[in-house]
């Protein structure tokens, strides 16, 4: 993965100006997801910053969480978010 920090910049990322995306993820779109090539993308765009909704309806990890709906596309022992 590429840095989007550049030499000259040394300020702490809380200190520098974010440029984010936030992508619609959808369930049935998981096995189509390389978390490398994603963040990759998403600097290749001009952003330095992603958010994605992964605890809504669909739990994107192993949830413990009574009634919270596991992403039926995910394997019960992955993590998107680890990854």
């Amino acid at each position: 993965m590429k840095s989007p920090i550049t030499e000259q910049e040394h300020r702490p990322w809380w200190q520098q100006p974010l440029s984010i995306i936030q992508p619609n993820m959808q369930v049935k779109d998981t096995a189509k997801i390389n978390p490398e090539k994603l963040a990759d993308q998403i600097m290749e765009m001009g952003a330095n910053a992603m958010v994605f909704n992964t605890g809504g309806i669909y739990a994107w990890y192993s949830s413990q969480v009574n009634f919270h709906v596991h992403n039926g596309y995910l394997s019960r022992d992955s993590d998107l978010l680890g990854s």
